[in-house]
């Protein structure tokens, strides 16, 4: 049942990806055909809509390609991630797919945090991609969710966190916290498969998802 819920929500995430990326490379090419067809003089804002397009469609498609091939059912390969640039990219793309919601996502890494992280690559960056996209359906437009991590004794917290604005903080949102915090056990293969833990934590007007990972 767990491997099946993952691939459902591989799927998920897929598909939306795929959406942005068709709607990129039909921004690229809607451009190209204009100035192909209106002559040289073109106004500095096309050229700059088809950078941003192409931008956006470089964003999506390699972490699109490494959801698509990661398998939880496959023996890992535990490598050095350089941590900061990683969770960076992984920011970058899932505000691409929160850019409708109309929801901030980035990242934050502790100064105390190693440069490197060592685990499967395709299984970490699988993990957070999800839940990263299940913080951000429970989150109002307006908000924001950060990708943090810290360095707590031999472990490295790794937190996907969202927060009200401050007129909502003070009655607190216990439905998103329910949201964010529902079913997470579709993941212990996952979870388990980088020898992790997964816990969700709420305070008013705030929700979060803490997976402890082995620091090494």
């Amino acid at each position: 049942m767990g491997i099946e819920s993952i691939q459902q929500a591989k799927t998920d995430l897929l598909r939306r990806a795929a959406h942005r990326a068709r709607n990129s490379l039909n921004g690229v090419i809607g451009l190209a055909e204009l100035l192909r067809w209106s002559g040289a003089s073109q106004d500095a804002s096309v050229y700059s809509s088809i950078g941003t397009s192409a931008g956006e469609l470089k964003s999506v498609l390699q972490p699109l390609l490494d959801i698509a091939i990661a398998d939880p059912r496959l023996p890992g390969e535990p490598r050095p991630l350089p941590i900061r640039s990683l969770l960076q990219e992984l920011a970058e793309f899932q505000q691409i797919l929160a850019r409708e919601r109309q929801v901030l996502v980035s990242s934050e890494v502790s100064e105390e945090v190693p440069p490197t992280l060592c685990a499967d690559r395709l299984k970490f960056t699988l993990l957070v991609h999800l839940l990263v996209a299940r913080v951000v359906a429970a989150a109002d437009a307006g908000r924001s969710v950060t990708i943090g991590m810290k360095a707590d004794g031999g472990r490295c917290r790794l937190s996907i966190a969202h927060a009200a604005p401050p007129e909502a903080a003070a009655t607190g949102a216990p439905q998103e916290r329910q949201a964010v915090s529902a079913d997470l056990g579709f993941l212990d293969e996952l979870v388990a498969a980088l020898d992790a833990d997964v816990t969700a934590e709420g305070s008013p007007g705030a929700s979060r998802i803490v997976v402890a990972l082995p620091l090494r």
